[in-house]
């Protein structure tokens, strides 16, 4: 699955990006649950396992990225079930994290983190694959102890073409296997952080 994905394709046949056609694609189907629960939990279990704040930043980026990932799987499952999703497998641990959904190809990036000059970094910088790439970017804050931003962006070069920022604040419905116990709405903690000496 891995290889295919990131090459070069000869005979283009996607078309250009179509932000209505992704929006219905994706509305109702989970995706923007999934991308925004990934996030805040891969950032969770990233804080939990580097508490002492020994390690690197380069570390805790590295851990993070793949924890978000893990989260995104497993909470497909939960959100997602009917749905068809690949995901890339990661067992020697330095290959590129990324699942496809219907006709989209998701990537996980942290904002403003660089990126290997390779040739399927090429690839994706220029959406030269057969399949559209959206990034499921984040950004943390300046003391990387939250989360500030969760979105989905449609990415050519430096210039991202479209961006959907998903709101972090609003109730998410957590589903529940066993009809005995009544579901609950859990809402994420947010943190009120001062930006130049005002309370936000």
């Amino acid at each position: 699955m891995r290889n295919e994905y990131f090459m070069k394709s000869l005979f283009p046949t996607k078309g250009d990006f179509d932000r209505n056609k992704f929006w219905s694609d994706i509305k109702g189907t989970g995706v923007i649950t999934v991308a925004k629960l990934g996030v805040l939990g891969g950032f969770k279990k990233t804080q939990d396992n580097f508490s002492d704040g020994e390690m690197s930043f380069r570390l805790q980026s590295d851990y993070m990225h793949e924890a978000v990932y893990n989260s995104i799987q497993q909470l497909s499952m939960l959100y997602m079930p009917d749905e068809h999703l690949e995901f890339a497998p990661n067992q020697s641990g330095n290959e590129r994290l990324f699942f496809k959904y219907k006709d989209y190809i998701f990537i996980i990036k942290l904002e403003g983190s660089s990126q290997n000059d390779t040739k399927s970094c090429n690839i994706i910088n220029n959406q030269d694959a057969d399949y559209h790439i959206i990034t499921i970017a984040y950004s943390l804050g300046e003391m990387r102890n939250e989360v500030k931003s969760v979105s989905l962006q449609y990415i050519i070069g430096k210039y991202s073409l479209y961006s959907y920022y998903i709101p972090l604040d609003e109730e998410v419905y957590i589903p529940i296997d066993n009809d005995n116990e009544i579901a609950e709405v859990k809402k994420p903690k947010l943190k009120i952080v001062a930006k130049n000496s005002e309370t936000v």
